[in-house]
């Protein structure tokens, strides 16, 4: 068949943690590409709209304790300007009104319930219109709805305001069981780029995969490591807190060893391509020369046996790499712009207008009420008696 055209569920970026791909999410917002972001422990109660929720539930059952009424109105999901939650300080009737609109959710919670409340306080706050504005507000908005069916599910089950919040505080404390109704959802994620964690991808495949951390790897000192944990050489499990350079050095060669496996896995989740962001980056100073660390990853150690692999080299040893491989390509990385993503629009060819042939009945007329009573037969008075 013909080819289709790309669609951006085509597309996956793989990361490592929520780390990179907060930073690569954030750099293709910036450019108005959609992305949503999957790892192996998405849980919709490990989001800020559970928090927020958590804030505004506590509010609920207290309107008249202003600290807990000037953090629900704090929150980043209502997103008050600044000026407006001052003035909160400085206007004793504002305050007030804030109190009573407080209290009006209190009395809906408690006389129909926890959704018609929360449907009300989004409305007030204009909270959907304001979020599908946003670029990753429609994912904001999925998880407040999700959230809020759970907590009317949850409060069949439970005796008031308080036991509510207690369950929904337990619920953030610890995110990510497991359980398929936790797991966020959105429904338009088909139209939407994927970035995923390595993990999370394994055993999926995706037309084309991008890595552009496959290159990163955590420096391990005693300041960020104070447990070692390890295996020795007969395979048992061991930990050593304070450690030493010898201990370091072996959790940094698992760590390597781990890096080649997810290599493998990355590498191996694209159908069509696959794009790796590869350098040598480090340090160039007098007294020691130049230092790198590209071989500390994985896809360094397989490039130079763990030697390291000065930025003069690195173009030779990727050449050796391809060989005369045709399916390898080797490019310089392009220069970053701030361009903007416009998707092509495809106008569809028009056809000659159609002919009306049909015929049109012109026995009717515009009349008015008084007209068509005019020549009505009226019923006159019945006679009494």
């Amino acid at each position: 068949g013909s080819p289709e055209p790309l669609r951006p569920a085509d597309i996956a970026v793989l990361v490592r943690n929520q780390t990179e791909a907060r930073a690569i999410r954030r750099a293709l917002d910036a450019r108005r590409v959609r992305t949503v972001y999957l790892s192996d422990k998405d849980s919709v109660f490990d989001c800020d709209e559970a928090k927020s929720l958590l804030l505004w539930l506590s509010a609920c059952a207290e309107p008249e304790h202003e600290r807990l009424l000037k953090a629900a109105l704090a929150t980043p999901v209502l997103s008050l300007p600044l000026a407006r939650l001052d003035r909160f300080n400085q206007d004793e009737l504002a305050w007030e009104a804030e109190v009573e609109r407080f209290r009006k959710y209190q009395r809906i919670w408690q006389l129909q319930g926890i959704l018609p409340m929360l449907r009300m306080l989004l409305g007030d706050f204009d909270v959907p219109a304001r979020l599908l504005a946003s670029a990753d507000g429609e994912r904001s908005l999925t998880n407040l709805l999700h959230l809020s069916e759970m907590l009317q599910t949850a409060a069949v089950d439970l005796d008031g305001e308080q036991a509510l919040i207690r369950w929904l505080a337990e619920q953030i404390e610890q995110p990510g069981s497991g359980a398929d109704e936790q797991i966020l959802r959105l429904e338009s994620d088909e139209d939407l780029v994927r970035v995923i964690t390595i993990y999370k991808s394994k055993g999926l495949e995706y037309p084309l995969v991008f890595l552009p951390f496959i290159c990163s790897f955590q420096e391990l000192t005693s300041r960020n490591t104070p447990v070692a944990a390890f295996h020795d050489d007969q395979g048992r499990l061991v930990t050593v807190p304070n450690p030493d350079a010898t201990a370091l050095q072996a959790v940094a060669s698992e760590r390597q060893a781990e890096d080649v496996r997810l290599l493998y896995v990355a590498a191996t989740r694209a159908r069509y391509a696959c794009w790796m962001g590869v350098g040598a980056v480090g340090s160039v100073t007098k007294k020691n020369g130049e230092k790198t660390s590209l071989h500390r990853t994985g896809l360094g150690y397989l490039l130079s046996g763990g030697q390291m692999t000065p930025t003069g080299e690195l173009a030779g040893r990727l050449r050796s790499l391809k060989g005369d491989c045709p399916h390898i390509t080797l490019s310089v990385l392009p220069d970053a712009t701030a361009a903007v993503y416009r998707p092509e629009e495809k106008a569809e060819p028009l056809g000659p207008a159609l002919r009306f042939s049909g015929k049109v009945a012109r026995d009717w007329w515009i009349s008015s009420y008084s007209s068509m009573l005019a020549g009505a037969h009226m019923p006159g008075p019945r006679p009494l008696g």
